[in-house]
């Protein structure tokens, strides 16, 4: 695994899915105070944007001359350095700058919903999905 590529890949991917999900917060009035009421419209395009940048972001890590494994574990791994660069990101910045600015925020009701790790899931299925197509077009890789 190139894990420069992944970690770079992986940190455009969360600042896509990052403001495409301000975007559509804002279009469906979510109240950032209360993410446990986030309406379910929300999270399933949320579901849906995870597929489509999941595939997309895997797809432009793959499509490099320089990668030569594929597969299924190769897209897991790939998924895995996704997530952790999200959760570094969470980590390091979103959640401090909510604690930071006083705004009332109830990240953890955002973090223990359900359709959130259904999210991480899509991700992984994805990455192992564009992984394992790309071993079938380069099978003598």
């Amino acid at each position: 695994m190139n894990y420069k590529r992944a970690i770079g890949i992986g940190f455009v991917a969360y600042l896509a899915s990052f403001a495409f999900g301000i975007v559509v917060a804002l279009l469906f009035g979510v109240n950032f105070e209360t993410t446990a009421e986030v309406p379910r419209i929300v999270w399933v395009i949320g579901l849906i944007a995870q597929i489509v940048i999941g595939l997309l972001f895997a797809y432009w890590y793959f499509s490099s001359k320089k990668i030569k494994k594929y597969g299924v574990l190769e897209g897991l791994y790939l998924g895995a350095v996704f997530v952790a660069v999200g959760f570094l990101i969470d980590a390091l910045f979103i959640i401090p700058s909510i604690f930071i600015s006083g705004a009332p925020s109830d990240i953890l009701a955002y973090y223990t919903n359900p359709l959130f790790w259904v999210s991480i899931l899509l991700l992984f299925l994805c990455t192992m999905f564009v992984a394992s197509w790309f071993e079938d077009l380069h099978p003598s890789d």
